[in-house]
């Protein structure tokens, strides 16, 4: 008698994480279907004008304030097994040799793993590796509209009126999807 409910505790054991496995696999594909891709940026704007570029106007609009953002990319990559985001973003520098120019700056991001709510509207990036002193995850990241991915970042960056902390809310657009789900 007590082999055959051992028994029988293995192979309900063994069927309901058989069942698990197929949950996850067939969310991933639900998110694969709508987040998996490549995107470009094509708005930003932080919470109040600033004179970054140092021409002498603030502007809000950070397409023309901040060098070289049209560069700015997220790519979303779901498979079976995991769903990775990674944000390439224009980061601030200060040039050690104030000839020819002050500041510089250089594309900066990292590779992150995330999951999504249940209405696959909001993305939680998950930690990974420490991150660098410069560079830091969005704080939030929505993908409630069709083709579309809006974060929310803050990022120290200097001024004309010196060095703020600005708040940056950015939108991308999903310019490619052909990756096949595996």
């Amino acid at each position: 008698m007590i082999r055959i409910n051992y028994l029988v505790l293995v192979l309900t054991l063994f069927c309901i994480s058989c069942k698990k496995d197929k949950a996850e696999i067939d969310e991933n594909r639900v998110v694969f279907e709508k987040l998996d891709g490549d995107y470009r940026i094509f708005a930003a704007s932080s919470d109040q004008p600033y004179d970054i570029n140092m021409d002498g106007f603030k502007d809000a609009d950070l397409m023309n304030e901040l060098p070289n953002l049209s560069s700015s990319f997220i790519t979303i990559v779901v498979s079976k097994q995991m769903k990775t985001f990674r944000l390439s973003w224009v980061e601030q520098f200060v040039n050690a040799d104030p000839l020819p120019a002050r500041y510089y700056y250089i594309d900066q991001g990292g590779i992150n793993t995330f999951d999504v709510d249940q209405k696959i509207e909001h993305v939680f990036i998950k930690k990974g590796a420490p991150e660098n002193s410069k560079f830091s995850l969005p704080y939030s990241v929505d993908v409630s509209v069709k083709d579309r991915v809006r974060i929310g970042l803050v990022r120290n960056i200097i001024t004309s009126a010196g060095e703020k902390t600005i708040h940056i809310d950015a939108i991308y657009k999903k310019i490619r999807s052909d990756r096949t789900y595996k």
